[in-house]
């Protein structure tokens, strides 16, 4: 089974690149499979309706606002 990372990657959700360790553990250890599927589901909606989005960068504790 795929971390939760490389399942955020692989639907094109995040670039786990920009992330340390210490919040690719977190996001790994603490997201549910339920929010995985929302996340994804999110993220297709958002970039059916923009087809062209630029990425946020995140911030150093892997947040993004």
């Amino acid at each position: 089974m795929a971390t939760v990372i490389e399942q955020l990657e692989a639907a094109g959700v995040l670039n786990a690149s920009d992330l340390n360790d210490d919040v690719k553990k977190r996001i790994n250890e603490e997201t549910s499979d339920k929010t995985v599927k929302h996340l994804i589901k999110f993220h297709k909606t958002v970039t059916k309706e923009h087809p062209d989005p630029k990425s946020a960068p995140m911030d150093p504790d892997g947040g993004m606002l």
